[in-house]
Parts: C-alpha cells; sequence; structure tokens
C-alpha cells in the first residue's frame, strides 16, 4: 500500500504541472482523468482533485501534500518544504470496509483520510484545477486564487445553479460548495450540479470541494468524504 501512494502521488504531481500553469485554464489531465483534445472546454475531474500541494515561488505545484481517500499512515513527507507545510493541514480518518480486489468475495478495512482542511500560513498551497490559498490566517490576497478563477476552472454556471452557502452578508464573505459524485473505476468523478434554489447538502455525492471567499480570493480549501 505504501509504494502505491508514493507512486499516486509522483502521478498527482505530475498532473499538476501538465494542467496549472494557468489559473484559468478550465480543463486539465490527470492519471486519472482523460480530456477530449477535440473539446478543449470540457472539465474532466478525478480523485485527484482532492489533493493538496505545495507551491514553489512562482505559485507552480511542487510537493504533494494530502489527499482524500488514502491512508494516512502511508504518507511520507521527506521534502522540508512539504514536512513544514503539513503541520498547516487538518485532517480527519475514518475506518472503510470494502472488497478486497485481490481476494473476490472477500473484505478488508482500510483506514482513509475522509476530511482535509489547509489551516493557512504565509506560503501557498495548490489543487489540479490550479487554485491557490494561504488559507484563513492570512488576508494577503496576493497568493491566493479569486473567486473568478474558481468559477472558470469548475465551469460553475453563476446564473442558473446553487454553488453559494454561509453568505455573510455584513463581512461579504461566504462559501462555494462543489459536490462530485462516487469514482468510476478509472477514478474519474462527475461534479454535481445543484440547479439554482435547491439545497446544496441534500445532494448525494461522495464528495465535496469549499472554498472560503474573502475580499473575493480564495481564503480556504477543505475536501470532505462521504461513505
Amino acid at each position: 500500500m505504501k509504494k502505491f501512494v508514493y507512486v499516486l502521488a509522483a502521478a498527482m504531481v505530475f498532473a499538476s504541472l501538465a494542467g496549472c500553469g494557468d489559473k484559468s485554464n478550465s480543463s486539465d489531465t490527470t492519471a486519472a482523468e482523460t480530456s477530449d483534445a477535440a473539446n478543449p472546454g470540457v472539465i474532466t475531474y478525478g480523485t485527484t482533485d482532492f489533493a493538496l500541494y505545495t507551491t514553489d515561488d512562482d505559485l507552480q505545484p511542487s510537493k504533494f501534500l494530502c489527499m482524500l481517500g488514502v491512508d494516512p499512515s502511508t504518507i511520507s513527507y521527506t521534502d522540508d518544504n512539504a514536512k513544514y507545510m503539513s503541520q498547516f493541514l487538518e485532517t480527519d480518518t475514518m475506518t472503510v470496509r470494502e472488497g478486497d480486489k485481490e481476494n473476490p468475495g472477500e473484505t478488508l478495512e482500510t483506514e482513509q483520510i475522509r476530511y482535509v482542511a489547509y489551516t493557512g500560513s504565509r506560503d501557498a498551497v495548490i489543487n489540479v484545477k490550479g487554485i491557490t490559498t494561504t488559507g484563513l490566517d492570512t488576508d494577503d490576497n496576493d497568493k491566493c486564487s479569486s473567486v473568478d478563477d474558481v468559477i472558470k476552472a469548475y465551469g460553475i454556471d453563476t446564473e442558473n445553479e446553487e454553488y453559494i452557502e454561509n453568505e455573510e452578508t455584513s463581512t461579504g464573505s461566504y462559501t462555494i460548495r462543489l459536490n462530485f459524485s462516487a469514482a468510476k473505476d478509472d477514478g474519474s468523478v462527475e461534479r454535481i450540479v445543484t440547479p439554482a434554489g435547491g439545497d446544496l447538502g441534500s445532494s448525494n455525492g461522495k464528495y465535496s470541494i469549499r472554498f472560503v471567499i474573502r475580499n473575493d480570493h480564495v481564503h480556504g480549501i477543505s475536501y470532505y468524504m462521504n461513505y
């Protein structure tokens, strides 16, 4: 299992480098996702959308930090910066019983990360859609993606879908919540669109992403997995 996660992490970093050069880019390719070259406007999603990475001096992805659905004991930080940044991650785990692919008919229990949140520091983190944030602890917008970056990266229809929750009219801050289906065998997931006026919390999706928006910029990213 540990070897698998190391390989997965390396694949995710490679995918990030391929897809995060431009924050406004509306699609990217990962090891678990395939973009249709004939339809460059198509946005695809995979389980790597629920991962975070450190950034370099140019706000490009550098080292894998954390991801939903992996065994936390298999994550090892050999890079000093990644080890430092991991101190600003909040995580929670759960025990999952699922089918054993190597032994059909049998089940096994695994410990998986079900919640990840970046609490914030002077350094930014990034996801595979190129969204960066320094978290909730700073008011500096320089290293934080704008709300427009999020809307473009995830193809949000601001007129016809529900995507805002926890809006605070006094401060102008709010949370963008995006829900996703369970993963297919190839690791791809689908974004579940809630029509305008609908209840974001009623989604039966397995995954969700929340972007905390303050001063029209992302000041927090958190991931959730339901089982």
